[in-house]
């Protein structure tokens, strides 16, 4: 075949071409040729499942080894940088390749603890690498320059082979994979490593870029609530935060140094067809699926692809780095004990949107021995909960997690489907395709309404598999038990009695709403009861005391008394983290509420936004506070001259489920300063109005002073005006809704 010719076919149609067509005799010839010692003894064991390379288990010297042979996609790009520098690995040029990128993931991942493949020297190249002359698939191409290479053999089983598979082990593997990719964050880290010749901001980007990997090394049990958007400010914003991190990373960390260089970015940066954000190609591929519905199906989640990640830009939101690729239980080993013990193939492997890595992961849980007994939203959601506990995803990431799975799903039935037809007798690629359409059809079924409803339950379920508290103990097991269910094809006999959330409940008076049974109560004098979403007392009495209410429920304050139209109560209820502007996510975590409670609800959601920061932390700033603590807030703008920010508060409130909510909102400016006065409400310490004289925090105000300026003062105030002048029709709705109900 011509090279013109060739030119024309896509990555996938060259691959299915150049797939090595090796024999057990082949194998031998090229161990003693390139890696066996005179007279030492080779035993070519097995032929191993491989989509487009050929595997090998071998033995030599009686050491297992798995003798790989490279796709002739790989082993051009190759030979082509090794000839030009002269048959010398060594050489600069010889790191610019996809062969090269792969032994430097291992070899970093190995001298961080993780358990992989190394490449063994070849005598006749005296690399980790040798080239041989052999056939491939296409009698046109043969014999085609192949790269080989001899790897350490990776003790423990498949995931794929183990027969009962418990579910605590696929949140173990996610665990395993955010380990990884913890660590894969330093080649990228290596990629903007500053030069004598190079720009200035150089340095700068390479400071932002290790604020944030380092950040996110730190040990949490939430979701790190920022979004890639926010990115722009986060090397200034975690630069503080990070130094002490990385003092404590290093004092743990004994390893030896891995050579990174810049240029082992450049081939990681190829195309490569199952790179998730190449799912658009994959259309051109859809005519091999033989069944109309099912192809239509696909059509579908590329459609919604283009249309929810491409066109609104949120990808470029996506953070980046060198990703595994394919993180399936074919690829991941246990021990004895169900734990994890290493991971193989890094053949997929390339720089995209990280968290293409979890959702290939979720993606394959799903089909796996665990996810296949029904159970696939289940086996998803506990990847994502060991994944999250080290390395958090972003509300953005995490908002498009549900259809980035369903996009590996397609890509793996329809790119199946194009490669079985090509190759019918490789049955290793029909080893997905039937689970997976099953899968697919369970949660992005044909009728849209009802996909609708099933993406949003499954989205919920990774909400809760986020808000998992991660034991102090590292060697302690992830409790699943939360998310051990059935998937919705699956009849459900304990539907009618069983609990619609998981909210626990603190009470305020005797006026208690029952989430249980969805029915609003009413008070013994019948007026209706308003819920304020909060499980903090003080918060709750804060609301009472600047609205006014006395112990009969009635309102005197700043414009005269009045008789508030409804009772309040609180309760907390555990909801998903949400992206978006203020606004949006008050009213969104509002209706949610108002669902689970099954009445009226109010709730309140509060900003710090820092002014240097472009508004960073913002509705962010409980996980800021959590993770840095006052100083560290404080500090996070240490560097900056501009030390002006505002508070936010969002009062929502809603009169039941499905009704649109009212937004209240309150502002007011001030300074970020050390941290003085009272500790033992959130970051007030730290914020300085500028109202009130300016020189005394929310920390050293007393209620009344703070009462008289605060943001949550000015956004109750607000709702006060509403109530006075809505308060009858609201009384009326909340009644008759009470009434429809029971």
């Amino acid at each position: 075949m011509s090279s013109s010719v060739e030119a024309n076919l896509s990555d996938e149609e060259l691959r299915k071409l150049l797939k090595p067509s090796i024999t057990k005799d082949l194998a031998k010839k090229v161990l003693e040729q390139s890696y066996a010692s005179d007279g030492e003894q080779i035993e070519v064991i097995s032929e191993l499942d491989s989509y487009d390379d050929v595997n090998f288990r071998v033995k030599l010297g009686g050491v297992p080894f798995l003798l790989k042979i490279h796709n002739g996609v790989e082993s051009k790009d190759f030979v082509k940088v090794y000839e030009a520098a002269g048959n010398n690995y060594s050489k600069k040029g010889c790191m610019n390749s996809v062969v090269h990128l792969q032994s430097t993931m291992m070899a970093l991942l190995s001298n961080h603890g993780i358990n992989t493949s190394l490449p063994k020297t070849a005598l006749d190249t005296d690399a980790p690498v040798c080239i041989h002359s052999l056939p491939v698939v296409s009698s046109n191409h043969s014999p085609q320059k192949l790269v080989v290479r001899l790897l350490s053999w990776v003790e423990g089983k498949l995931m794929s082979e183990v027969d009962i598979l418990p579910v605590e082990t696929l949140a173990d593997a996610g665990k395993y994979l955010g380990r990884m990719d913890k660590i894969l964050d330093e080649i990228s880290m290596s990629a903007i490593q500053p030069t004598e010749k190079g720009p200035p901001e150089c340095t700068e980007k390479k400071e932002q870029l290790s604020a944030w990997v380092s950040f996110q090394r730190r040990p949490s049990s939430r979701s790190f609530a920022v979004s890639a958007s926010q990115n722009s400010a986060s090397g200034s914003l975690l630069s503080a935060a990070a130094k002490q991190i990385q003092e404590e990373d290093a004092a743990g960390l004994e390893e030896e140094e891995v050579d990174l260089d810049s240029s082992i970015l450049e081939p990681a940066r190829r195309f490569h067809q199952w790179d998730g954000k190449n799912t658009t190609q994959v259309r051109s591929f859809t005519s091999c699926i033989s069944d109309e519905r099912r192809r239509s199906l696909v059509i579908s989640i590329l459609d919604a692809f283009q249309t929810e990640i491409m066109d609104t830009g949120d990808h470029k939101q996506f953070r980046q780095g060198v990703i595994h690729g394919d993180y399936n239980d074919a690829n991941v080993l246990v021990d004895d004990s169900y734990h994890v013990s290493g991971v193989i193939d890094f053949g997929d492997s390339v720089e995209s949107w990280r968290v293409l890595d979890v959702s290939v992961a979720m993606a394959y849980a799903m089909l796996s021995t665990y996810g296949k007994a029904n159970r696939g939203i289940s086996a998803a959601a506990a990847v994502l909960r060991g994944y999250n506990l080290v390395y958090p995803l972003t509300p953005l990431e995490r908002k498009h997690l549900v259809l980035l799975v369903a996009c590996r799903l397609a890509c793996s039935v329809t790119l199946g489907a194009y490669s079985y037809q090509q190759n019918p007798e490789n049955k290793y690629l029909l080893f997905h395709a039937e689970p997976a359409w099953a899968t697919l059809e369970m949660f992005w079924c044909h009728d849209i309404e009802r996909r609708s409803s099933l993406q949003k339950a499954f989205a919920r379920i990774l909400d809760q598999a986020c808000l998992y508290e991660a034991s102090s103990n590292k060697k302690s097991v992830i409790s699943c038990s939360d998310l051990v269910f059935p998937d919705p094809t699956v009849v459900d006999f304990l539907a009618e009695v069983r609990l619609s959330s998981t909210s626990s409940v603190a009470f305020d008076s005797s006026v208690v709403p029952s989430p249980a049974n969805k029915k609003r109560k009413t008070s013994s004098d019948g007026l209706p009861v308003v819920t304020f979403v909060t499980g903090n007392q003080k918060k709750l009495e804060e609301l009472k005391r600047i609205l006014g209410v006395d112990d009969n429920g009635s309102s005197s304050h700043n414009g005269g008394s009045m008789k508030l139209p409804f009772h309040l109560t609180n309760m907390k209820v555990d909801l998903p983290e949400l992206q978006g502007d203020p606004i949006q996510i008050a009213k969104e975590k509002c209706s949610l509420a108002a669902k689970q409670v099954g009445g009226a609800v109010i709730t309140e959601d509060t900003s710090l936004c820092f002014n240097a920061l472009g508004g960073m932390p913002g509705p962010y700033i409980k996980w800021f506070l959590e993770s840095c603590g006052l100083e560290g807030l404080n500090k996070l703008i240490g560097s900056h001259e501009d030390k002006t920010a505002y508070a936010m508060t969002v009062l929502a409130l809603s009169t039941g489920p499905g009704k649109e909510p009212a937004v209240f909102c309150g502002k007011t400016s001030g300074t970020i300063v050390m941290p003085r006065g009272r500790l033992d409400f959130g970051w007030d310490p730290i914020f300085q109005p500028i109202e009130g004289g300016g020189s005394k925090t929310y920390g050293e105000m007393s209620k009344d002073e703070k009462d008289a300026i605060s943001h949550r003062s000015r956004a109750v105030e607000q709702m006060r005006a509403f109530l006075r002048t809505n308060g009858t029709s609201l009384k009326q709705e909340l009644l008759k809704s009470n009434e429809k109900e029971e």
